[in-house]
């Protein structure tokens, strides 16, 4: 296919409550056109999507870590969710939710901590004005890092990060 931009792939798996897999879903997404180097607006994609359900139908989605309910010990922040992070979509940025648990974190990586490894789960949509209230547990060789969105009333994103 003749697809001019950066891509990335999301993968979808749904369950139901025994685990028991129920559906998978792949799409992929387009952000920038290289030659005018802008992002490309949702009209302006040129092709297809190639879709390839049979790959991933023997894959395994497991969650590593699960935030537990009652209070943790830890650091909180809360951040607001400015024009300058969101996408064309007037959405909080995939690239953004990232950064906000980095900021979480930044003290460990300026004190000499590598990431080894980084796991985000993305649960709710964020807009333009939201305040996420940024939960952050640190342990010898990890940071959870749980951001909740009041207006959703749900946590937009949940991560693990190990050193």
């Amino acid at each position: 296919t003749k697809i001019n931009g950066i891509t990335f792939y999301r993968d979808f798996f749904v369950v139901d409550t025994h685990n028991d897999l129920c559906a998978v879903c792949s799409t992929s997404w387009i952000l920038m056109n290289y030659e005018s180097r802008r992002i490309l607006k949702t009209a302006e994609i040129i092709s297809e999507f190639p879709s390839f359900p049979e790959e991933a139908s023997d894959v395994v989605l497991t969650r590593r870590f699960l935030f537990s309910d009652s209070p943790l010990s830890k650091s909180t922040n809360v951040r607001k969710i400015y024009f300058s992070n969101l996408d064309e979509n007037n959405h909080f940025n995939n690239t953004e939710t990232a950064a906000f648990a980095i900021d979480m974190i930044a003290d460990r990586i300026i004190a000499g901590d590598s990431i080894k490894s980084f796991e985000i789960h993305f649960n709710h949509e964020s807009v333009l004005g939201d305040e996420l209230v940024i939960d952050t547990e640190n342990r010898e060789n990890s940071s959870f890092v749980s951001a909740f969105n009041s207006h959703f009333d749900s946590n937009a994103f949940e991560c693990l990060i190990e050193f």
